[in-house]
């Protein structure tokens, strides 16, 4: 079942997402290297979520 924007993704299922981060991190695509395209987010130590990266928008450099 898709939904356009739900609230939450329930346990064992899966989402494809878009984040937007607040500074640089070394991250690639999944395909280009395994081990830089994957991530986990954390809240109050605890995983809230673990993926991959599948593609990077680069977004435009402040004063450039």
């Amino acid at each position: 079942v898709a939904r356009a924007n739900p609230r939450a993704v329930g346990p064992n299922a899966s989402a494809a997402v878009s984040i937007e981060l607040e500074r640089a991190l070394p991250l690639e695509v999944f395909g280009d290297c395994a081990a830089l395209g994957r991530f986990a987010l954390r809240a109050r130590g605890v995983t809230v979520a673990v993926g991959m990266v599948t593609e990077i928008a680069q977004a435009d450099e402040p004063g450039s």
